[in-house]
């Protein structure tokens, strides 16, 4: 099993995207200030009416800062008009020679098709650095589009390397990001990849780190950094931050009580060398699926640590912590057995306390395999960044988009690469086999069509829109929902047939009968539109407000009927050809809440709930009545139930956490595998007997059911 957190070797086989810093002459008055705010925007009826009385409030301060630092999300939805106003009520600044730094937030990104390349229309780079009087400031990007959980793109974490390998290692550095780290376990954590980042700053002069919340202001501290939290703006609060070449003095300050300012903390420029954290195994003659003692030592350790007075603790995944034995050469170690883990992949975190009570972490992967009477990894492999779309089988080829612009062909038996396309933007939709193609939508703007078996391009048309969405075809029309667009496309050729103007953006795939095709935007509107000529048939409008939208899920039509998920939790089943609503199940309130693409066979319609449980459902398909619930015990973000040729079990997976196989008859598990890091927001491939997974960690992978494939080789001494 490759490592699914990104590794030092393979960071540096990434290219750089970025390579940004602003320096200033240094200044013979060395000292100066800056502020922090988070979570900037309001609704569009207050018209950024919070950052204007900020930015008032500012600038009649005696001693003007030099940056206002603001860790998003900066508007409400990502609009250009909240984007214009914005920079609007923030120009007294610039005028004032105050600069704005921002990093994007879960806001900005989360509903609008051109979230990145609009933020960087207006800002700048997603992530950049700035050298500033003998101090260096780093601004991150944690977001990533269409979703509010955080993540670090491969080229990102690159960069940020390269950025700190340039600095000496006493040059001090604050930090800032939109999503909290240091907080929870792997279930729990904001950001999947966080101890990619954390790994960066050991032996590195950090003095800060500003992030937001989307709960009250609070203060913490991450591997002994301090770390500041701010929630909205709107509540007053943002924090003050006065710079000296001796000392950081950090006070929390409030629109609402402009003449009290609670003092934080006081952090001196000149630290003395910290003790850093070092884990790993200690049996590492051991195949990677027996490895089972972790270790664990502060190397370098501060002359301020005393090895006695040192405590060191493991946990696997979730579960409690456990006590670390220290050896007489003050390593810290342990030998747990592996026949109580559930198989898959784990993690393993480590938190040493040093003498002085700093609390430092660090984080192992581990894999347990048994025999081939549980579930076995069948193969699996790295690709160059995050995935968030699904695998698709398409006979012996699996194919997978992914961040890093490629469309890939994968041999389903042996796990190797067999070609890859490479495109021009990042491509965040699923792929679609039709025949002996695929088709694939990118956010250079471009559809692709390339033979499945070859990777050859057969066509490209340029929506010239950002594409975020999944193709259909209904018989020689290619569907895409781009932005505030519906394309119509022939198959062969990829010319251009009709076009639908609408005011919203499209995710998901449409769904398509003989006579229409059908589709949910983020303006509340499902459509159906013909697949002859591109006229609307007929529109409805589902839930009330945006984030109510028929977006995130894909609709699906099944037997004259189609079905489709709005935002708001509900399933809604209409008659394909009229339009006229035949039930409803679910609410926006209440116990259950839909969100998934459903899975229709034999009259039962199988979907996801967002519990926090898991919750799947079965219903009658033609009433809507509950059949059976079950659970899988994690979170479901973007995955839906994914049915084997046979309609005897069906695939799920959780958004951080495991693979579930349940029987489609009562809900019952049959089995489980743990996928380890990395948020999932993909629905699995499956043919019954293998599934086939993509994750945020860059991996995919093929797990046999029970029974299938070779028991692996264990140890004889193990």
């Amino acid at each position: 099993m490759l490592n699914c957190l990104t590794s030092f070797l393979m960071l540096c086989l990434f290219p750089l995207v970025i390579s940004t810093a602003y320096s200033e002459a240094t200044s013979s008055d060395s000292s100066f200030s800056f502020v922090d705010i988070a979570n900037s925007y309001t609704s569009p009826a207050e018209q950024n009416s919070t950052i204007k009385y900020f930015v008032s409030d500012i600038l009649s301060s005696a001693n003007l800062p030099a940056f206002v630092c603001d860790t998003g999300s900066l508007t409400w939805d990502g609009s250009a008009e909240e984007y214009e106003s914005l920079k609007s009520n923030i120009q007294p600044l610039s005028d004032e020679r105050i600069r704005f730094c921002p990093v994007p937030g879960t806001r900005d990104m989360r509903w609008c098709g051109e979230a990145k390349k609009r933020y960087q229309k207006n800002f700048g780079p997603l992530y950049y650095s700035v050298n500033y009087k003998g101090f260096h400031l780093i601004f991150l990007d944690s977001t990533q589009v269409l979703e509010r959980q955080g993540h670090f793109d491969d080229p990102e974490i690159v960069w940020l390397q390269r950025d700190l390998t340039k600095l000496k290692p006493t040059t001090p550095v604050f930090i800032f990001l939109h999503h909290t780290i240091g907080d929870g376990n792997e279930f729990t954590r904001e950001i999947d990849n966080e101890f990619d980042f954390r790994s960066l700053l050991p032996k590195h002069n950090i003095l800060a780190i500003f992030t937001s919340t989307s709960g009250s202001t609070r203060q913490s501290k991450t591997d002994g950094i301090e770390t500041l939290s701010l929630g909205r703006l709107s509540s007053g609060d943002y924090y003050s931050v006065n710079v000296s070449p001796q000392l950081v003095s950090i006070s929390l300050s409030n629109l609402k009580q402009p003449h009290k300012q609670v003092h934080i903390t006081e952090i001196p420029v000149a630290q003395t060398m910290v003790s850093v954290l070092r884990a790993g195994w200690d049996d590492p003659d051991n195949p990677f699926l027996f490895r089972r003692r972790p270790a664990a030592l502060l190397d370098p350790r501060s002359p301020s640590d005393s090895a006695h007075g040192e405590k060191a603790e493991y946990r696997i995944d979730a579960d409690p912590w456990q006590p670390l034995t220290q050896n007489a050469r003050d390593i810290w170690e342990t030998v747990f057995y592996p026949s109580a883990i559930p198989v898959g992949v784990h993690t393993c975190d480590i938190k040493l306390i040093t003498s002085n009570h700093t609390v430092l972490e660090s984080e192992l992967i581990l894999e347990i395999e048994r025999s081939h009477k549980e579930p076995t990894d069948r193969w699996a492999i790295n690709l160059g960044d995050g995935i968030q779309s699904s695998p698709v089988l398409d006979n012996t080829v699996l194919l997978v988009t992914c961040l890093d612009g490629n469309c890939y062909g994968i041999s389903v038996k042996t796990g190797k690469i067999l070609w890859k396309f490479h495109t021009d933007g990042a491509i965040v939709g699923t792929p679609c086999a039709i025949g002996k193609d695929v088709l694939f939508n990118s956010e250079d703007g471009y559809v692709y069509c390339l033979q499945s078996e070859s990777g050859r391009m057969r066509w490209k048309y340029n929506t010239q829109n950002v594409l975020l969405s999944t193709p259909n075809v209904s018989g020689d029309v290619v569907c895409v929902g781009g932005y505030h667009a519906i394309f119509g496309l022939d198959m062969k050729k990829g010319k251009l047939l009709w076009k639908y103007a609408t005011g919203s953006f499209f995710e998901d795939k449409p769904a398509a009968d003989e006579n229409n095709f059908y589709l949910g935007g983020w303006n509340n509107i499902l459509y159906a539109i013909s697949i002859e000529t591109g006229t609307l048939r007929w529109q409805k409008k589902l839930g009330s407000e945006m984030q109510d939208s028929p977006a995130v899920s894909s609709p699906v039509v099944y037997q004259g009927n189609l079905y489709v998920c709005s935002n708001d939790g509900i399933l809604h089943a209409f008659e394909a050809s009229s339009g006229t609503e035949l039930w409803t199940s679910g609410s926006s309130q209440g116990d259950i809440r839909y969100y998934s693409t459903p899975s229709i066979m034999n009259n039962v319609l199988y979907i996801a709930g967002r519990a926090l449980s898991g919750d799947i459902y079965a219903l009658n398909a033609s009433t809507g009545k509950l059949v059976w619930k079950s659970s899988i015990g994690q979170e479901i973000i973007g995955s839906s139930p994914t049915l084997s040729p046979d309609g005897q079990t069906m695939a799920i997976m959780g958004y951080r956490g495991d693979v579930t196989v349940l029987f489609t008859s009562n809900g019952e598990v049959d089995w489980k595998y743990a996928l380890g890091p990395g948020n999932i927001y993909s629905s699995p491939a499956y043919d019954g007997s293998v599934v086939y997974t993509t994750t945020m960690a860059d991996d995919v992978q093929a797990l046999n059911a029970p029974g299938v494939g070779a028991s692996p080789p264990i140890p004889a001494h193990w």
